[in-house]
C-alpha cells in the first residue's frame, strides 16, 4: 500500500534544519549538501506532496512543547526542484503547527496545532484552512494517518489517551487509554497497527486499528528512559525508534520480536528511508550531524555534518 506520509525516492533528499532554521538539499547518493534556504524560525515537520514537487514545512515557533511563548501560525510551501519557498499558509486561529499528514489523494493536509488542541485541515490547492478536528487534548503534538486515509491518530504528550479521528467527518471517534502519555506515533506500512512511544517507560505501545484497542507493549530493552519517535519503513520490514535524551537508535523487525540498539550523535529525532530498502538516515538535532544506518545489520555506517540541528528529513 502506497503511503504518501512515508515517502522515498531517487530524485532528491531534503532536510529541515530546525535549530539553524534552514531547508537543506542533499545529493541522494553522496549526501553532499547542494543548496540551503533560510526559513522562518523554527521549522519542524515535513510533508512531501504526492507528485514529489512540493514540501510543506510547519513553523512551530521559537519555543518547545510546553514552553512555546511565541508560537508559529504558518506552514511554508517549498518548490523542491527550484529549491525556493513559493507559498505560506496561515493556520490562524490555530497556533503552533507541528505534525503534518497528507490525505491519500494529496489534496488535503492535516496539521496538529498543539496550542489549539486541534488538527487544522488545509486545502493544498487553495492554500487555506477548510476545517478543523477537535483533538480534545491539551497538546496534540504528533499525528499519524493510516495509509488508506481512513483514520488519524494523535499522541497527546501528557494526556493519558491516543485520539482516533475520522478525517471525513472531522470528528473524534475514539480514545485509546494510554496511562503515562506518549511522545511519538506512526502507522505500520499495512495500516493494521499504530505504534506509540510511551512516556512512562522506554517502550512501544501497539494499537490494533481494526478495534482501536491497545494490544501489547514492547519494552525497549537497552533504553533506560523514554524514547522520542517511531517510524515504520515503507516496505514494512523495519521499525525504527529514536531516543533523543540518550542518543540511541533502536531497529526492530516487523513483528517487534527482535531489536538492536546502538549509540549515535547527540539527540536523534526524525528519520528518512532510502529507496534501496536497506538504508536509513537519522537527523541528530543536537549535533549538526546525520547518521547513516544499515537497517539489515542494525548498525551505524557513518555520520556526516549537516546544518546546525536537523530534526526531519525525507528522500523524494
Amino acid at each position: 500500500m502506497n503511503d504518501l506520509n512515508n515517502p522515498t525516492g531517487i530524485t532528491g533528499l531534503v532536510a529541515i534544519d530546525k535549530r539553524g532554521s534552514h531547508a537543506l538539499w542533499l545529493d541522494p547518493v553522496s549526501y553532499e549538501i547542494q543548496d540551503s534556504l533560510a526559513l522562518t524560525a523554527r521549522p519542524h515537520e515535513l510533508a512531501i506532496s504526492a507528485d514529489h514537487k512540493l514540501a510543506y514545512v510547519s513553523i512551530y515557533g521559537l519555543g518547545v512543547y510546553g514552553n512555546n511563548n511565541q508560537p508559529g501560525k504558518t506552514i511554508v510551501v517549498l518548490d523542491l526542484a527550484a529549491r525556493k519557498q513559493i507559498g505560506e499558509i496561515d493556520v490562524s486561529p490555530y497556533f503552533a503547527p507541528h505534525g503534518l499528514m497528507l490525505g491519500p489523494d494529496g489534496l488535503l493536509l492535516y496539521a496538529s496545532c498543539d496550542q489549539a488542541g486541534a488538527i487544522a485541515v488545509i486545502d493544498c490547492v487553495e492554500g487555506k484552512i477548510v476545517g478543523a478536528i477537535d483533538a480534545q487534548s491539551t497538546g496534540a503534538h504528533m499525528i499519524a494517518m493510516l495509509p488508506d486515509g481512513s483514520k488519524i491518530y494523535s499522541e497527546n504528550e501528557e494526556d493519558v489517551f491516543v485520539g482516533v479521528m475520522d478525517p471525513a467527518s472531522q470528528q473524534m471517534t475514539a480514545k485509546v487509554p494510554l496511562p503515562g502519555g506518549a511522545a511519538g506515533i506512526c502507522a505500520s506500512a499495512d495500516g493494521t497497527q499504530v505504534y506509540v512511544v510511551t512516556l512512562d517507560e522506554p517502550a512501544l505501545a501497539v494499537i490494533d486499528t481494526a478495534s482501536d484497542t491497545l494490544v501489547r507493549r514492547v519494552r525497549l530493552a537497552d533504553s533506560t528512559i523514554a524514547a522520542q519517535r517511531v517510524r515504520c519503513s515503507p516496505d514494512g520490514r523495519f521499525v525504527a525508534v529514536t531516543n533523543a535524551d540518550e542518543s540511541l537508535v533502536t531497529v526492530l523487525n516487523a513483528d517487534l520480536s527482535s531489536q538492536t540498539t546502538f549509540p549515535v550523535a547527540t539527540a536523534p529525532m526524525g528519520v528518512a528511508f532510502h529507496p534501496d530498502g536497506k538504508t536509513m538516515l537519522v537527523g541528530n538535532h543536537g549535533a549538526g550531524k546525520i547518521t547513516v544506518v544499515d537497517l539489515e545489520a542494525a548498525a551505524l555506517i557513518r555520520e556526516f555534518d549537516a546544518g546546525v540541528g536537523v530534526e526531519t528529513l525525507a528522500f523524494y
